[in-house]
């Protein structure tokens, strides 16, 4: 894949790269649903066919947490404005007009209860580093020096990890 830094006009192309499997869609005017993908309030992205299904109720109270704590003006508006008619529907018809409206408003991004990686059904190579490099207090400048000094070359480090 390309990579363009700067400035680039009359760009309009899009990809989309599975943090689970790796699958990589790209595109002209492509959406992550164009591309069999859907990316989650957390900025996951995931194939289609791995979202776990969840209840519009858990999806309610999911967005109105995501809502209550936007740092975006459109996020605390759709917030208020739900707030402003809950009271006036029942449970069910608000679940379903909350998640209709988020559907319309909010780019078609999931809640962690549908993502995969939010509900620890799988871990990303990116989290799992992160992760290990907090617990062990090291950065990636350290690991590089410690790969430099240990092995002769990327092969070794190969030979090691297997």
């Amino acid at each position: 894949m390309k990579v363009r830094t700067g400035f680039v006009s009359n760009s309009s192309s899009s990809s989309f790269i599975c943090d689970i499997c790796g699958r990589e869609e790209s595109g002209m005017d492509m959406s992550a649903e164009d591309a069999g993908m859907i990316e989650c309030i957390n900025e996951h992205t995931f194939c289609e066919e791995m979202a776990i299904d969840s209840s519009v109720e858990e999806q309610t109270d999911e967005l109105l947490i995501f809502l209550e704590g936007s740092k975006y003006s459109y996020g605390a508006n759709m917030y208020k404005e739900l707030l402003g008619i809950r009271d006036k529907l029942s449970p069910a018809e608000f679940a379903k007009h909350a998640i209709e409206r988020w559907e319309y408003e909010g780019d078609g991004e999931s809640f962690p209860s549908q993502c995969p990686i939010c509900q620890f059904k799988y871990i990303s190579t990116k989290d799992i580093t992160r992760y290990m490099m907090k617990k062990h207090g090291t950065t990636k400048e350290e690991i590089l020096e410690e790969f430099v000094t240990q092995f002769e070359n990327y092969q070794a480090l190969e030979d090691y990890l297997l």
